[in-house]
């Protein structure tokens, strides 16, 4: 006996049953997972879950004496020639030196327009410290 064909809504109801099944299936698994201790396989349980990639295998790294060789040499073909003197005298000519004056009134004027409730520099020191002792 065959019976009657499903229709579209009662496979849709199958599936989506299937799939609720599916889900709380796997959410009981990671759960376990956590109640016995495992973090690491419940992570990865998670990642799947949430349709993350996982990580891929580190490639093996070539390490023979041969392929070490031959990086060493094309990396050392750069350094052959010494133009610290030419790169100096280019430096010269591009940036010619001069004399940088720098006033205490200066200094002080900077200090002074300071905002206090501003974040400190890369060296921690706070606004309202340097105003309070731009005086000095």
């Amino acid at each position: 006996m065959k019976g009657r064909p499903l229709s579209a809504c009662e496979k849709r109801r199958q599936l989506r049953g299937k799939i609720s099944k599916a889900r709380t299936d796997s959410k009981n698994k990671v759960e376990n997972k956590f109640s016995t201790g495992n973090v690491r396989q419940a992570r990865e349980g998670l990642n799947t879950r949430m349709s993350r990639a996982s990580k891929k295998a580190d490639t093996p790294v070539n390490t023979s004496e041969s392929f070490l060789n031959e990086l060493n040499t094309f990396y050392c073909r750069f350094d052959t020639v010494d133009d610290r003197t030419e790169c100096h005298s280019i430096c010269k000519h591009l940036h010619p030196e001069q004399s940088i004056t720098i006033k205490e009134e200066d200094v002080a004027a900077s200090l002074h327009r300071l905002k206090p409730n501003k974040s400190t520099g890369p060296d921690g020191l706070k606004a309202h410290l340097l105003k309070n002792c731009a005086a000095q």
